[in-house]
């Protein structure tokens, strides 16, 4: 499954990690928040998924045969409908209040439904190293891209595992946590173990226990 130009925008090996995730626990609907120009619902929509797509601004979403509904994260959203799985890639590190976030998926997933999300990992060996010389996480640097490099939404909020440890009591239980790859900085040559100190990108999933 090869990644596409036209949605890509995350890390390598990201959107590919996160369909595999959602064909491994096959949850009949899926909610995916913070979709941006609709990569990852796009992919779940072609493997047979059901899928409703968010997202703060829905006219960047560019897969025209999703509907796409508008959501504000860090405002109270209204979602009636309930949801096996809920997808949230490369968004919780751009918001005010992750125990609003997560508070959220929880009310809109069904009885031991999942949560996934994925965030810059901190907690590798470069992330610290950096911290340790530079007191400043290297994915929150606020770096403009983009093709003409005027472009860019800061990361705000830094996720670690222990702190997600301490938001989830009574809400979820961590089912897996895995990662999107393991690169190498600077020269990105892929590492063949995937694993806390080493991975790229963070993936948690959650399961919904009350």
């Amino acid at each position: 499954m090869k990644e596409s130009k036209k949605y890509r925008r995350a890390s390598k090996n990201l959107h590919n990690t996160i369909i595999k995730l959602a064909e491994k626990y096959k949850p009949k609907r899926i909610i995916d928040l913070g979709s941006g120009y609709g990569g990852v619902p796009l992919k779940l929509v072609k493997e047979g998924f059901q899928v409703t797509s968010t997202d703060i601004n829905p006219k960047i979403n560019r897969a025209q045969n999703i509907n796409c509904i508008k959501v504000d994260l860090n405002k109270k959203i209204k979602i009636k409908n309930k949801y096996d799985m809920v997808i949230c890639t490369e968004v919780i590190e751009h918001l005010y209040n992750t125990k609003k976030l997560l508070n959220d998926a929880h009310n809109i997933l069904n009885k031991e439904g999942l949560f996934i999300f994925s965030t810059p990992n901190n907690q590798n060996w470069f992330s610290r190293l950096f911290f340790l010389f530079t007191g400043k996480f290297p994915s929150f640097l606020g770096i403009p891209h983009g093709k003409d490099r005027d472009w860019f939404e800061p990361h705000i909020t830094p996720i670690f595992t222990w702190q997600i440890n301490l938001l989830i009591k009574d809400l979820f239980k961590i089912k897996e946590i895995t990662f999107n790859r393991s690169v190498t900085p600077i020269i990105h040559i892929n590492l063949p173990i995937k694993n806390l100190f080493f991975g790229q990108n963070l993936i948690m999933v959650l399961k919904k226990i009350n």
